[in-house]
């Protein structure tokens, strides 16, 4: 099914259809997909434009209660960006349940955040929450298929909810846009 280039804002009325194999959707606003989701996990087609809103279950999830618009991207930002004073504090980790808040002075360009020292292996999803003094900040977080991102500005919190990315620890990746931000404040955890 090719279904691109219509105006269509949800897949919804194509859950009915166990035998669909193959949606095309790019070029529609679409800002919810949950009605194919089981696409992909039988090994299909699914394409879908980059401003699906995604979530913390894949982009074909719905939004937890409380979460900021998102915006769902195939390539994360190169992470070639300057941070200063990141300072991690009151860090508790118990299994599979953790929080980890921090600081940030100042951040121009992308750089990776890093959360967790390869204590917590799992790939549940976690929320963050972040907040800046000024300027304008993303922060991105990994999705089944790509990683959505969430914008933070003065007097404008973001909370965003999936999976951290795995390097040598656990990460998300911020990213300054126009510019230097400050004031950089940030909670991530799973319960």
């Amino acid at each position: 099914m090719d279904i691109s280039n219509n105006q269509l804002v949800s897949l919804e009325g194509l859950a009915g259809l166990p035998k669909l194999w193959t949606v095309r959707a790019k070029g529609n606003p679409l800002n919810n997909a949950e009605a194919v989701r089981a696409l992909r996990t039988r090994g299909g087609v699914l394409e879908l434009p980059d401003s699906v809103a995604a979530v913390a279950l894949g982009v074909n999830a719905a939004r937890p209660a409380g979460e900021s618009v998102s915006t769902f991207v195939m390539n994360l930002r190169a992470t070639n960006g300057i941070k200063v004073g990141q300072e991690n504090f009151d860090a508790r980790s118990t299994g599979q349940i953790f929080e980890y808040s921090g600081r940030m002075k100042s951040l121009s360009g992308a750089a990776r955040l890093g959360l967790v020292e390869g204590t917590n292996p799992s790939s549940d999803p976690v929320t963050i929450e972040v907040k800046v003094t000024s300027g304008r900040v993303r922060v991105y977080l990994a999705d089944l298929n790509g990683f959505r991102y969430v914008e933070t500005r003065p007097e404008q919190p973001a909370r965003l909810t999936g999976r951290l990315m795995l390097g040598l620890n656990y990460y998300t990746v911020i990213e300054s846009l126009e510019g230097e931000a400050a004031g950089l404040a940030w909670r991530v955890y799973r319960k």
